[in-house]
């Protein structure tokens, strides 16, 4: 609220917290964001380089709610060039590193296609974040590893959460999918994922993995998804329910 915010969920609050981000990011701060519902008509673009820590008071009063048509609420973006695959592979994206999101609600109130897009992610943390009514994905996360998702709730998306593009590394734990409409976690094209823990009820499909050298899914709950739960090909995966 530093920088004009009033969080009264009409006002356009999204100059207020584009400044708010770039002064953050470019001092290497944390961005505290207190109690309201802040409305944005414009995406909120992270600047590449020092990474975003988004830390709000409870996914219950700290939220941020898309107020017009935008491709994400919250948009991370990656660099692309060569040096980031194995060597002599081709160019490939620059992922963006230390992302932290905490505590906060991302609403895409079925105008914004994400609520979280990002093609390229390493290194990252979203913790108690609430991500609701994303027209596509909730949160895509495109190529990187070492990325967790822990205590987060995914409500009425098309789908709750994305990993693709050699996503290596990934942890869905202890996290509630609920009524997306499409599927409710879906890791692709990549190395590792751990998805257990979590509660996963009235999906379209509760997990799909494609192309993925290794997943192990664990103690989940799972709770009036359609046949089948889990959808998988081309993928080795260990299951236990």
């Amino acid at each position: 609220k530093d920088f004009g915010a009033l969080g009264d969920g009409q006002h356009d609050d999204g100059p207020a917290l584009q400044a708010a981000i770039r002064a953050a990011t470019s001092q290497n701060q944390p961005l505290l964001l207190p109690a309201g519902t802040y409305r944005t008509n414009t995406q909120l673009n992270v600047p590449f380089g020092n990474p975003l820590r988004l830390v709000g008071v409870g996914w219950d009063q700290s939220k941020i709610v898309a107020g017009a048509t935008m491709r994400a609420v919250i948009n991370v973006p990656c660099l692309s060039g060569p040096g980031v695959a194995p060597e002599g592979g081709a160019a490939t994206p620059r992922p963006l590193e230390g992302l932290y999101i905490g505590d906060v609600s991302l609403d895409a109130n079925s105008t914004a296609n994400y609520s979280v897009f990002a093609p390229g992610l390493a290194r990252s943390r979203f913790e108690r974040v609430a991500v609701d009514h994303a027209l596509r994905v909730g949160i895509s996360a495109g190529y990187g590893w070492c990325n967790y998702f822990e205590k987060c709730r995914f409500g009425r998306n098309y789908i709750g959460l994305h990993t693709y593009s050699a996503g290596n590394a990934i942890e869905v734990t202890d996290s509630i999918f609920e009524a997306n409409y499409g599927v409710g976690v879906y890791v692709a094209g990549g190395e590792q994922a751990m998805i257990s823990g979590n509660t996963l009820e009235s999906n379209g499909i509760a997990i799909v993995v494609t192309d993925m050298m290794g997943v192990t899914i664990s103690g989940n709950y799972f709770e009036a998804n359609p046949d089948p739960s889990i959808y998988h090909t081309g993928s080795p995966v260990g299951v236990t329910l």
